[in-house]
């Protein structure tokens, strides 16, 4: 006798996993980011998130500026790392991102009133 590869309820939780799935970003919603959290070597601090603001954090090699522009995108503009990847890295305006200075053991995390999104897909 032949055993069957496939029964009738795991073709009812591949298509409960299917529609879950398809329903996730749906009840996720847009998350607005808030406030800033700014990782200063062992101490932390919050900030309001503000367009136009300029935002120091200090580290062991010097000071790190972050700015937010006018449409909210946060950015490095000046690093005292050697070679300024933080700078490079481009803008980040999404809840649960970060930018980190690894040289100058500074970080900035954008923060929502829920918790972050989707950080990778997969294509």
């Amino acid at each position: 006798m032949r055993r069957r590869l496939f029964t009738p309820l795991d073709g009812i939780l591949v298509m409960g996993l299917i529609l879950l799935s398809l329903l996730i970003p749906i009840f996720k919603g847009d998350v607005q980011p808030d406030r800033l959290i700014i990782f200063e070597g062992r101490q932390v601090r919050e900030v309001a998130f503000e367009s136009g603001a300029t935002i120091e954090a200090h580290g062991p090699l010097g000071v790190t500026r972050f700015e937010v522009d006018e449409e909210g995108m946060v950015s490095v503009s000046t690093a005292p790392c050697p070679n300024r990847l933080c700078v490079s890295m481009g803008p980040i305006s999404d809840s649960g991102e970060m930018i980190i200075c690894v040289p100058n053991r500074v970080a900035l995390e954008v923060v929502g009133k829920k918790g972050g999104g989707v950080d990778a897909v997969s294509r």
